[in-house]
């Protein structure tokens, strides 16, 4: 069974987990509290070799309202900090590390808390993704909208 990624944004922290088990802990940067990191449970759709502020890896995540990832970065001083703009930065020896034991389609779960802000004609992200849950659990919006 390939690893699972688990990601506490509270902690700061990404582990690799195969059947619920850590096999690896690493320290990671988050979304700052203007720029969340997204919660919840996703995957991985693309893996790719960057430069620059991504450092030297990319796993891209399936959010459906915008593009975060799990990449390296070129601001090392930045990990165990919420500075992101929503994606999880590592280290690039860590994400290099983790890169090559996960494949497309890898489970990525998100837990910690998030800023809720205000939800106006527009707006996307978690508490859309929320709220458009707590409808559907109501029966009042079907899953389709």
């Amino acid at each position: 069974m390939p690893p699972e990624i688990f990601i506490d944004l509270v902690q700061c922290k990404l582990q690799l987990q195969e059947e619920g088990k850590v096999i690896k802990a690493y320290p990671v940067a988050v979304g700052a509290k203007q720029t969340p990191s997204p919660v919840g449970v996703y995957s991985i759709t693309n893996k790719a070799h960057w430069g620059g502020a991504f450092g030297t890896r990319w796993m891209q995540l399936s959010v459906p309202w915008g593009t975060y990832g799990i990449h390296g970065t070129n601001r090392p001083a930045s990990i165990g900090q919420q500075v992101s703009h929503g994606c999880i930065r590592m280290h690039n020896r860590d994400v290099e590390e983790v890169y090559e034991q996960v494949e497309v389609g890898t489970q990525v779960r998100i837990i910690g808390s998030f800023t809720y802000r205000l939800s106006v004609n527009g707006s996307r992200g978690n508490l859309v993704q929320l709220i458009q849950q707590a409808l559907q659990e109501q029966g009042v919006l079907s899953r389709g909208m």
